[in-house]
This record gives C-alpha cells, structure tokens and sequence, in this order.
C-alpha cells in the first residue's frame, strides 16, 4: 500500500506527468541506488623472504548503483574508498655494506637493523563491475543474492610506517679489521610509497536482500575480493637502508615491499607480489527509483 502511495505522489510532483488510472502489480525497479559499508579482513597481502607477515582489518564505504534487466537479473557498478592494511616483522637482522667516502685506505661502514617492524596501509578507489542474481527464498518478499565479477582498484596512496628499530654500525679498514662501533635507535619513519599501479580485482559477494518497504531494501552479505596483479610499480630491489653521507650515524630506509637486502652478495627482494585482499561483511542500504509514469 505504502509503495503505491509513494508512486502516485511521485508522479503528481514530475512536471508533465498524469496521474495513473490504475498501479501495476510490484515488481523489481529497474534502478537501484545505494549506500555501501563494509569491513573485515581487509589488507595487502604477499610473501615475506625474512620475517614474519602480519593480515590487518579495514573496509570499504561508498556508492553503487544497480540496473536490473528484469526481476532476477541485474549488473551494478560505483565508486568505494577501500582501505587495505597490513604489518611486517623482520627477523633475522638486515645489514648493508656502505664505503667510507674520502677515506685513505678505503674502508666501509657495515649496519645491522634490528628489531624492525613495519605498517603498510593502501588506499584506493575502487570501481566495481559485478553481475547479479536474485531470487525469492523461504520469504516472498525478500531475496537472497549472489554477485560476482571484478573490481578497479585506483590508487590514492600507499603508506608505510615504522617503529623505533636497533642499528649497529661498525667500521672496517680495507683489510676488515674493525676500528669503531657504535649502536642508534632507527627514528620511525612515515613515509609514501611512490609509483603504486592499479589493482585488477575479482570480487564476489553473496546474502540477503531485505524488502524494508515500497522503495527500501537492505542488502546483509558477505564480500570477498582478490588482487591478480603486483600493485608496486617499479619492483621489490629498491635498496632497504639508505645511508646520510654528511651524517653516517643517521639513516632511513625505504618500504620493504619495494625493497631488497644483500643476500651473499645479490640483492633478494623482501617481498614477492604484493596484492590487496579483503574478506568480510557488507551491508547496502537501497533506494529503488521508481518509474515516474505508467501508460
């Protein structure tokens, strides 16, 4: 009743539009538009060669927008800010062999990081192309529904953060004989990791879709999304520790997902591909545009 009243005060308000004599039976809008929010494991996931690797939650929030061909059958798209999140731990130490500049007899410097732990973060906009189906199930007025297709991930930024590491460094003469140490806690680092790609995703989701009235529905489900491509644009062997010549006691390093250490004497990366991965609940709050007319 409340969703014939919604349709005849719809009509009345459209310029040029007649009141119907009569309302047709209820059946699925062919416009969908929604309000999305979702969250769970969400994160950046890959292989790490020397360390422990940690998964993150996060989620997604946005909106989507559903065309249905007819009453089983739809595709949807839109647009999502998606936050993927994730932590590694190394273990054993990294260390990196650095020359002493203007030194006479050349010599180097060799650093030890300990301890050291890193949070990655990506964001993305992702924009999503999945194919529904809908279907009356144990209630005549709700629906359970199965999509599937792919998401574009486009990056906003990925970010990584440090904690406080322990680095030794020890001085050696040309002929390796040591002649200083001395030990520095790393300062955190914050910093973007330059020259992220897009992501190509396949996506899945499966649920409810709950008739709350004439116009409203909600949609309770579960969502589950895989990256097929390595998002770091120029590879894994960026090097780790990057060393301050004016000031050989300081240091900073760049991301461990798009850097390598010296492994007997060839650099290996720290991480293979790195991909987003999410796994979680999703709820889509939806307002189903009704045809403004009927002949």
């Amino acid at each position: 009743m409340m969703r014939r009243v919604y349709k005849i005060l719809f009509c009345i308000l459209m310029p040029g539009c007649l009141l119907p004599d009569r309302i047709v039976a209820q059946e699925q809008e062919k416009n969908e538009l929604s309000i999305v929010a979702g969250g769970g494991i969400s994160t950046l996931y890959y292989q790490l060669n020397n360390g422990k690797y940690k998964f993150d939650y996060a989620g997604t929030a946005g909106i989507n927008y559903s065309f249905f061909f007819n009453d089983v059958f739809g595709i949807s798209t839109g647009g999502e800010f998606a936050l993927y999140r994730s932590k590694s731990d190394l273990n054993p130490a990294v260390s990196a062999d650095f020359p002493v500049i203007g030194s006479d007899p050349a010599g180097y410097y060799h650093y030890a990081l300990n301890n050291y732990s890193e949070k990655q973060e990506f964001l993305a906009v992702n924009i999503p192309l999945l194919f529904q189906f809908q279907y009356p199930l144990l209630f005549e007025d709700h629906f359970c529904y199965a999509a599937i297709g792919g998401r574009i991930g486009v990056p906003v930024h990925i970010k990584y953060k440090t904690s406080g590491a322990n680095l030794t460094k020890t001085l050696y003469d040309s002929e390796g004989n040591s002649r200083e140490t001395g030990s520095y806690i790393e300062n955190p680092v914050n910093e973007f990791v330059d020259y992220n790609k897009i992501s190509w995703m396949l996506s899945a989701e499966v649920g409810m879709k709950w008739n709350l009235s004439g116009l409203f529905s909600l949609y309770t489900g579960i969502y589950c999304d895989y990256g097929l491509n390595d998002i770091v644009k120029n590879g894994h062997r960026a090097p780790f520790l990057i060393l301050n010549e004016a000031n050989p006691t300081a240091f900073t390093n760049n991301s461990i997902i798009e850097s390598g250490y010296d492994q007997s004497g060839e650099v290996e990366s720290f991480t293979g591909k790195v991909v987003p991965v999410a796994l979680g609940l999703k709820l889509r709050f939806t307002f189903r545009i009704p045809d403004p007319c009927y002949k």
